[in-house]
């Protein structure tokens, strides 16, 4: 990933100016999506932000920061939700929302947003001045949150399977009550596309956006203008673990899946731009981006 030198900050008095000419460098090209889900054009490029107050920290969903039993079996994580009154592709953001560990990663389409995070710290209540903090610029294509690899992951969170090959996993998702409703175009006669998408998507994660309207119960998502970073599983031919699944694969693309084995998304500077957020800014930027925690719902 790049790094951008704390001497892009120093020479400049407006850091959102600072920010986006940043941007216009290195992604002139993408788009910034700005929540309008009915506008979203799937073949575009999209921009994300997330903020994180310690420069130093990696991007790890925290059920990976738990210890390594729980990242084994995800599905103890999800036992509570499974009689709760919500849609199998709303699992991992309402797990997300009550802070339960998920394979979710936060991140925003409002650069304010990711600063904010970047210079607060939400447990002490207070600026996070003692060291420095870090912005995260991702291009995705992101996958909307009623598309079926959508569901697929979410469904994954609650099964407890360890290992699954993946096209026993598309055929039990054939036969899914949940999965013949929502999506009935999805038959046995492509039970072979089915098994490709998934060996496509399911190795490396996605990121997901969410219709606002339709997110009320969730005002943290809605205020935060949320979106987040599925990771995906490992994958493994025979028992060789799979470091990257090659396009030419998927003709033939027969995996295992080791299911609650998360993966932490794989870094690359073609796509992710990290910048370092100096400790002595900190207070400045939230003066000038005049967000608080009560704008962002944190305290609810």
């Amino acid at each position: 990933m790049i790094e951008i030198s704390k001497n892009i900050f120093i020479n400049s008095l407006n850091i959102l100016d600072t920010l986006k000419s940043t941007i216009d460098r290195y992604f002139s090209h993408y788009e910034i999506y700005k929540g309008k889900y009915d506008e979203f054009n799937p073949f575009q490029f999209y921009l994300f932000f997330r903020g994180q107050m310690n420069y130093a920290w990696n991007l790890i969903p925290s059920i990976n920061r738990t210890p390594q039993k729980y990242s084994e079996n995800e599905i103890l994580l999800y036992s509570v939700l499974n009689h709760a009154n919500i849609e199998i592709n709303q699992i991992i953001p309402f797990a997300q929302h009550y802070g339960i560990p998920t394979r979710g990663i936060d991140f925003t389409s409002n650069i304010k947003v990711a600063l904010f995070f970047a210079c607060y710290d939400i447990d002490k209540n207070k600026i996070s001045d003692d060291m420095d903090g870090a912005i995260y610029i991702c291009q995705y294509f992101p996958h909307k949150s009623e598309w079926i690899s959508t569901s697929i992951i979410n469904y994954l969170s609650i099964i407890d399977d360890k290992i699954i090959e993946n096209k026993a996993l598309a055929s039990r998702l054939l036969e899914d009550k949940y999965f013949k409703e929502k999506y009935p175009e999805i038959n046995h006669d492509r039970i072979n596309n089915l098994c490709c998408d998934i060996a496509a998507y399911l190795p490396y994660g996605f990121m997901v956006i969410y219709d606002y309207d339709k997110e009320r119960k969730n005002r943290r998502l809605v205020s935060q203008e949320g979106s987040l970073f599925y990771c995906g599983s490992a994958f493994y031919n025979g028992a060789n673990y799979c470091h990257k699944i090659y396009p030419s694969t998927l003709k033939a693309p027969f995996y295992n899946i080791g299911i609650h084995e998360i993966q932490n998304p794989k870094l690359n500077e073609d796509h992710i731009l990290k910048i370092r957020i100096p400790k002595n800014f900190k207070s400045r930027i939230l003066k000038e981006i005049k967000i608080t925690k009560n704008d962002l719902k944190l305290d609810i």
